[in-house]
């Protein structure tokens, strides 16, 4: 793409706007904020560059040059369609900052009627980051009707969900789960942590369903299989699935993560239990020649000399 700046004048405002989002989509947003300074005279169109500018600074993760072209939207263009908009992003960056206060000033100052669910939306995440939890909760109820289908409901949910899972609220944990469960692209979140929630709580039937769920989705599967196969051991009393899914876990020889190395002290008892002295011995060695923890690198040793291997 070519365009001569210093004719950019001659160009009609449609067409701007059209080199302005080309030079966006190539990374070229200093050419872009050049053709921006041509556009003053139509307001709509100048809102939306300094607004597209803006949007091309958060996505680069560079807040502050975006929070100053939403700022010039307040101050230059008053009237466009686009302040809302603007006002909505830079709450987002404030709560992001933790400015609490100035959130929710900016969030008042957003006068559209067709924004009242956002402003309700954003201010609810306010509370929740701040630690206003009921405040929060309360202000979610009253929106509930359109938040399934939105970003910030989905986001507002999200943390609602994590928030319960740290706190180990069972109730509102299940609750806020099967909401977040409506948005897509949660599935491996909630599947994670569910697994984690209920082993944690003693519910082993669905903490083996969760886990078994994320291991057909071919994610944290060290974990899964880990925990399926201790679940199978404990729960279930099936030693040969146990061993099946823990095999799994020590399946990958590059691997040091303490999934693997408890699997295979789970490992060294099953095969001292089947009278395999010499598996169980390997697997014990293993252990205390590549793990990197000093813990269990001990019960390991412990294990051994108890073995009288």
């Amino acid at each position: 793409m070519y365009m001569d700046i210093n004719n950019v004048k001659k160009y009609p405002i449609d067409d701007l706007m059209i080199y302005l989002k080309s030079a966006l989509k190539v990374g070229d947003v200093q050419t872009a904020a050049e053709i921006s300074k041509f556009m003053t005279k139509n307001n709509l169109r100048y809102a939306e560059a300094l607004f597209l500018i803006g949007n091309f600074y958060l996505l680069k993760e560079n807040n502050d040059i975006a929070k100053g072209f939403y700022s010039r939207i307040i101050v230059e263009c008053p009237n466009s369609p686009y302040l809302d908009l603007a006002k909505i992003k830079l709450t987002e960056m404030y709560i992001k900052d933790k400015n609490y206060t100035t959130a929710i000033t900016q969030i008042k100052s957003i006068a559209n009627k067709k924004f009242t669910f956002k402003k309700k939306a954003l201010l609810a995440l306010v509370y929740l980051e701040s630690k206003k939890i009921k405040e929060s909760e309360k202000l979610t109820r009253t929106i509930f009707y359109k938040i399934l289908n939105d970003k910030h409901g989905e986001i507002l949910i999200k943390k609602l969900f994590l928030y319960y899972y740290k706190k180990k609220n069972l109730i509102k944990f299940r609750l806020y789960s099967n909401y977040l469960n409506r948005f897509r692209g949660n599935q491996i979140l909630i599947n994670k942590l569910s697994a984690r929630f209920y082993y944690y709580a003693k519910n082993y039937s669905l903490s083996f369903f969760y886990y078994y769920r994320l291991s057909t989705q071919k994610v944290e599967l060290d974990e899964a299989f880990f925990f399926l196969g201790k679940i199978s051991l404990l729960y279930h009393r099936n030693k040969r699935n146990a061993m099946r899914y823990l095999t799994k876990v020590i399946k990958d020889k590059k691997s040091t993560n303490m999934y693997k190395y408890n699997a295979l002290y789970e490992l060294a008892i099953l095969a001292k239990e089947s009278r395999n002295n010499k598996k169980s011995k390997e697997y014990l060695k293993k252990i205390i020649s590549t793990s990197p923890k000093r813990e269990i690198k001990e019960k390991a040793k412990n294990l051994l000399e108890y073995y009288k291997f």
